[in-house]
């Protein structure tokens, strides 16, 4: 019998992440990138599968959520990624899920053919590593999680194994195209992205 599945993406409010691309867009230019990975994510998921999707993000996304349809969990109180996320998947397995899917919202090549190629496996624990190889942008677990979830650290791939199999879980990591690039630094963006983001500065600099 399949576990009734549940999808978790975590936000913070558009523009105040990816500060470390500062000096090559402004804070509204980041928060349009960012609301616009966030949709991406959000058709990606629902392109995958039927399963309730929810945003563990604060009250500023509020109305994002209810005009993309998606249900959100207040992470008010529970600063951080995976103290955010921990919340959010607790919230999903007191409502009857067994099973999540979190997924990262800063990935601009995501599919929903990858997506759902992290719900086919029958592994207890899926995720689906970043480009280096080290980083996790999409996680499978069971609920309630059994092991602390490592999202966020530079080492979180190894970690999650490794948690999973202290906690008798069988894992399974696997290497999606459009789930491994995310965006932290300016050379994690594509030339075509660069040059979009110039042309935008060089539009604004002609208007003002």
């Amino acid at each position: 019998m399949t576990r009734p599945l549940a999808v978790l993406v975590p936000l913070r409010p558009f523009g105040v992440g990816k500060t470390r691309l500062a000096g090559l867009c402004t804070e509204l230019e980041r928060a349009n990138l960012a609301e616009r990975w966030a949709q991406r994510a959000i058709e990606a998921v629902r392109g995958a599968t039927d399963a309730p999707l929810s945003l563990v993000a604060p009250e500023a996304l509020a109305a994002f959520a209810a005009r993309h349809g998606c249900d959100r969990i207040d992470d008010r109180d529970h600063p951080g990624l995976v103290p955010a996320v921990t919340h959010g998947l607790t919230t999903l397995a007191a409502r009857g899920a067994r099973r999540a899917l979190v997924l990262m919202p800063d990935l601009p090549d995501v599919r929903a053919d990858d997506v759902a190629s992290c719900l086919a496996t029958d592994a207890e624990v899926v995720l689906a590593r970043s480009a280096s190889g080290a980083g996790t942008n999409a996680l499978v677990v069971p609920l309630p999680c059994p092991f602390e979830l490592a999202l966020g650290d530079p080492r979180s791939a190894a970690l999650h194994i490794e948690r999973a199999a202290a906690a008798g879980l069988v894992a399974r990591s696997l290497e999606l195209a459009s789930l491994a690039r995310d965006v932290d630094v300016a050379a994690d963006l594509k030339g075509s992205e660069l040059q979009e983001l110039a042309s935008r500065s060089r539009t604004f600099e002609r208007g003002s």
